[in-house]
This record gives C-alpha cells, sequence and structure tokens, in this order.
C-alpha cells in the first residue's frame, strides 16, 4: 500500500488476541489473504485467497505497494484493517 487508506475497520474485543482473532475470522470469511504476524509491524492484506504473504520485514517496497489493505495493531487491540478503495474494490 502507498499510504493511501480509504477504509478502516476496527476490532476492539478484549483479551490476547482476540481484536486480533476476529480482524483475521473477517478477512477469513470474505476469502482475504493476511500476512505473518511479526511484533510491532503491520501485517500485508490481498483481498483474494491463498495467497502467501511474508512478515513485513521481509516485503520489498513493490510487494508493499501490491497490498490492498494493511492490518495494524498489537496482541491487546484495538487491531485495525486499512483498506485501500482505490484499488479493485474489496468486498468490506
Amino acid at each position: 500500500m502507498d499510504g493511501v487508506v480509504s477504509a478502516v475497520i476496527v476490532f476492539d474485543d478484549e483479551g490476547d488476541f482476540a481484536a486480533v482473532r476476529a480482524a483475521e475470522a473477517y478477512c477469513r470469511e470474505r476469502g482475504w489473504s493476511v500476512g505473518r504476524m511479526q511484533a510491532r509491524s503491520p501485517r500485508g492484506v490481498i483481498c483474494r485467497p491463498n495467497i502467501d504473504i511474508q512478515k513485513w520485514r521481509n516485503l520489498r517496497p513493490n510487494d508493499r505497494a501490491a497490498l490492498d489493505a494493511v492490518m495494524v495493531g498489537d496482541r491487546q487491540g484495538p487491531v485495525e484493517i486499512r483498506i485501500d478503495l482505490t484499488k479493485e474494490s474489496p468486498d468490506v
């Protein structure tokens, strides 16, 4: 993603990883792929199923630009999915 955020979805479930798991379930229900966790870093999201998205530190600038969204937050929540709606319209 190149910094354009057109929609933000917030998950504020309480408890260790509760918001993270809720955000992951939201993505899974829509057939979106979510990148691997890395402490204190965003996770990439692509609005297509079965895409292997590496940890943030392993994504090159062109990989990051290809993302449809990013998931940010930590194990205690809240967690946000920041969606770039200038790309192909995902089913938000």
